[in-house]
């Protein structure tokens, strides 16, 4: 399945009728395509932590649960907190995204 609607579309019905937004929202639940997943959890991941919704977190969740780092985690809740607040964030191949031991 591809994504027929637009980051700007996808933020409109965000920002129009909730029970739409959720509706769409819950149909990307159903989807197994990865590429999909991932350019909805880029649409959810630019919405600020603090106004993303349950059903949001969950979209998240579900296009995160095959990641290694989030297969680690012991708890469900620490999952669906780091879905609830990592936020979407684009490096090029070879940047540096942090440095070990670093406190900056």
């Amino acid at each position: 399945m591809e994504v027929i609607i637009s980051p700007d579309e996808f933020m409109n019905v965000r920002n129009g009728n909730q029970n739409t937004y959720k509706k769409l929202c819950q149909s990307f639940l159903k989807v197994k395509d990865p590429k999909t997943q991932l350019k909805v959890a880029q649409f959810i991941l630019k919405t600020p932590p603090d106004d993303r919704m349950d059903f949001e977190v969950a979209v998240l969740e579900q296009a995160t649960k095959e990641l290694d780092f989030f297969k680690t985690l012991r708890d469900p809740k620490q999952h669906q907190r780091c879905c609830k607040m990592m936020m979407y964030k684009h490096y090029n191949k070879n940047d540096i995204v942090f440095k070990e031991g670093c406190n900056e």
